[in-house]
C-alpha cells in the first residue's frame, strides 16, 4: 500500500506503470476464472497503482463488482491521487462514480431536466418489473485495497505528493472537478462530447427514474456514433419504459446484422421482445446474450425479468442467484429475489433479500420502495413512510414529468402508510398528488373516497367512488363502501341529500363521475331507497371504522 502511494503515478512516456499493467492482467485472469473478489480487488489495486488505468475503472463498473459506499470510499481515493495537471480526470472519475455529480452534469450537456430541456419526450406508464432497518456497515476486517475499512465513510489519510509532501484531501480535486458547479467544469476539459461520461449520465437518469431525460442522452451518443455499444443497454433499457416500438425493433435489427457476435445486439433483441410481450422469446434472447458474454449484467437481469413476468418464480429467483454471484455488488438481483418473495408472501425472506440490497445501494429508488412495502407488510408505518417519502416527490415540490411517473406508486403508498397512522389529511393529499400524475388509476381514486370517509367528509368520499367505480365497475371494496358512505350520508344529513336525483345536490355529487356511463342515475336511485330507512340509529364515524376493518384493505403497489 504504501509503495503504491509513492510510486509514480504514471509509466514513462506516457504509458501505464507496469505495477498496474500486472494487477491488470491479474484481475482479467481471476474474472476469466470467475474469482470475482479477487478480481475486483486487483482493479482496485492497478488504479491505485496508477490512477491512469481507466480500464480497471470501467471493468469494476461494468461488472459491477464495488457497492455503493465502496464506490465512494474509491472515488475518495482517486480525487487525492490525481495530480493537478490532469484534473479532468477527477472530473472523469467523478461522473463514473458518483451517481449525484453526473445528475448535476445534464444541464452542461442539454439533458431534459426539472426545469424542461432539449427535447420533449411523452412517457407512457409502466410500472417497473420489481413491484426494508438495514445491517450496519462494518468496521472491522479493513480491505486497504479498497482505501479503508469495508463500509466505512471515513475519509482515508491524504497521500503523498510526487514532492513527497502532503496534499490537502481532495479540496484542490473537488474544485477542478466542477465543486457547486458541475457543468462549468465538464465544458471547461471538453468532456461534454465524451461517449462514456455521456453513457454514465443516461445511467444515472435512468437509476433515478427521468426515463425522459436518460432517452434524451443515449440518443445523443447513438446519433453521433450508432455502434457505441457501450450505451446500448442503457438506450434499449429507456425505449422500453417509453414503450418506443418501432425505434427499438430497428435498432434491435441494426446491431444484429452488424455485430452478430456481441452480446449487446441479442440483449436489444430481447428487450424489443420483452416489450411486445413476447417473454419466451426474450428468454431466448437474453440466454443467447449471456452466452456470448457470460459477466453481462443487464442480460442476466433481463433473462429473469422475463421468467418473472410469467410468474415463473423458480426459475427467476434461480437467474437473480446466479446474478448475485457474478455481480456482487449490484442491488438489482437481490432485490428482485424479494420482490419474488413478496410476492409469495413468504416477508421474512423478502426482508433479507431486500436489506441486502439496501446494504449495497442505499440510496437507489426501487430498493427504497420495496423496503417500505416491507415496513407496511409488517405493520411499521412509521417506517414506511419514511422509505417512501425518499422515493415519492411530495406534492407541491418540482420534479421532472418522467420521474414524476416513475414514483407515482411510492407517493400512492405514502398515503396508504398515512392513512395507516390516522394522518388522514396527509394521505389526501399523498393521493391527490398521485392523480395529478397518473389521472386514470381506479385504485387511487378508491383510496382517496376511503380516506376521505375516514376524514368525515362523506360528500367527496361519494364522488371519488363513483370515480373509481366509473373506471372500474367490478371493483367490489369501492362498490360495498360506496354503498356505507351513501348510508352514513342519509343517517347524518338527511334534508340535503333526500334531493338527490332533483335538485342541486344530486348535480354535485354526481356531476364527477358523469365519465362513466350511468353513474349518475345509480347514485340517486341508491340514495332514494336509503332514503327510507332513516329510522336507523346514525353510524359514527368511529363505527364506520370499524366495520372498514373488516373489509379487504388497500393493497400497496409495486413499481
Amino acid at each position: 500500500e504504501e509503495e503504491g502511494r509513492t510510486a509514480p503515478a504514471h509509466g514513462a512516456e506516457g504509458r501505464l506503470s507496469s505495477a498496474a499493467c500486472l494487477h491488470l492482467v491479474a484481475a482479467r485472469a481471476h474474472t476469466a476464472q470467475d474469482c470475482l473478489a479477487l478480481a475486483a480487488r486487483q482493479y482496485v489495486l492497478a488504479v491505485q497503482a496508477d490512477v491512469f488505468c481507466v480500464e480497471a475503472i470501467d471493468a469494476l463498473l461494468t461488472h459491477r463488482m464495488l457497492a455503493s459506499e465502496q464506490q465512494k470510499l474509491l472515488l475518495q481515493e482517486l480525487l487525492n491521487r490525481v495530480p493537478q495537471s490532469d484534473a479532468w480526470l477527477a472530473c472523469y472519475y467523478q461522473c463514473k462514480l458518483d451517481q449525484s455529480f453526473a445528475l448535476e452534469l445534464s444541464e452542461a450537456v442539454g439533458a431534459v431536466g426539472a426545469s424542461g430541456g432539449t427535447a420533449s419526450v411523452a412517457v407512457a406508464k409502466q410500472p417497473h418489473p420489481y413491484a426494508a432497518h438495514v445491517h450496519p456497515s462494518s468496521t472491522e476486517g479493513a480491505d486497504p485495497a479498497f482505501g479503508g475499512p469495508t463500509g466505512s465513510t471515513s475519509t482515508p489519510s491524504a497521500p503523498l505528493g510526487r514532492d513527497g509532501g502532503q496534499r490537502p484531501a481532495q479540496t484542490w480535486a473537488r474544485k477542478a472537478a466542477g465543486g457547486a458547479g458541475a457543468a462549468p467544469a465538464i465544458n471547461t476539459y471538453g468532456l461534454e462530447h465524451n461517449a462514456d461520461v455521456l453513457s454514465s449520465i443516461a445511467e444515472s437518469h435512468y437509476d433515478a427514474g427521468d426515463y425522459a431525460a436518460a432517452y434524451s442522452i443515449s440518443a445523443r451518443v447513438l446519433q453521433a456514433d450508432p455502434y457505441e455499444l457501450a450505451c446500448v443497454p442503457v438506450h434499449c433499457c429507456t425505449l422500453l419504459q417509453l414503450r418506443r416500438k418501432p425505434e427499438l425493433f430497428a435498432l434491435a435489427h441494426k446491431l444484429a446484422e452488424g455485430y452478430p457476435q456481441r452480446a449487446e445486439s441479442w440483449f436489444a433483441v430481447g428487450v424489443y421482445y420483452q416489450l411486445i410481450g413476447e417473454h419466451e422469446n426474450a428468454r431466448r434472447y437474453f440466454s443467447k446474450a449471456t452466452t456470448l458474454q457470460h459477466h453481462f449484467v443487464p442480460a442476466w437481469i433481463g433473462f429473469a425479468h422475463a421468467f418473472a413476468a410469467q410468474d415463473e418464480s423458480d426459475q427467476a429467483m434461480v437467474a437473480y442467484r446466479t446474478a448475485t454471484r457474478l455481480f456482487a455488488g449490484c442491488p438489482l438481483p437481490w432485490l428482485g429475489i424479494g420482490v419474488e418473495y413478496l410476492r409469495t408472501n413468504h416477508h421474512a425472506l423478502a426482508e433479507q433479500y431486500i436489506r441486502q440490497a439496501h446494504a449495497l445501494a442505499p440510496e437507489h429508488p426501487l430498493v427504497l420502495h420495496e423496503l417500505g412495502v416491507v415496513h407496511f407488510y409488517k405493520g411499521e408505518y412509521e417506517e414506511a413512510c419514511r422509505a417512501f417519502a425518499a422515493v415519492a416527490h411530495e406534492p407541491g415540490t418540482k420534479a421532472p414529468p418522467a420521474a414524476a411517473e416513475a414514483r407515482e406508486p411510492s407517493l400512492c403508498n405514502l398515503g396508504h402508510s398515512y392513512r395507516k397512522l390516522g394522518r388522514y389529511a396527509d394521505a389526501v393529499r399523498c393521493y391527490e398528488g398521485a392523480l395529478a400524475v397518473s389521472p386514470h388509476s381506479p385504485a387511487t381514486y378508491a383510496a382517496l373516497g376511503f380516506a376521505s370517509q375516514l376524514m368525515g367528509d362523506l360528500h367527496s368520499a361519494i364522488v371519488h367512488y363513483h370515480q373509481a367505480l366509473a373506471l372500474r365497475p367490478d371493483d367490489t371494496f369501492t362498490a360495498e363502501m360506496l354503498s356505507r358512505a351513501l348510508e352514513e350520508a342519509l343517517d347524518s344529513d338527511p334534508i340535503e341529500l333526500t334531493a338527490v336525483g332533483g335538485g342541486s345536490a344530486g348535480g354535485a355529487a354526481a356531476g364527477p363521475s358523469s365519465g362513466g356511463r350511468g353513474t349518475g342515475h345509480s347514485a340517486g336511485r341508491a340514495t332514494r331507497a336509503a332514503a327510507g330507512s332513516l329510522s336507523r340509529a346514525p353510524r359514527t364515524r368511529a363505527a364506520v371504522t370499524d366495520d372498514v376493518d373488516e373489509l379487504p384493505d388497500m393493497e400497496v403497489t409495486a413499481m
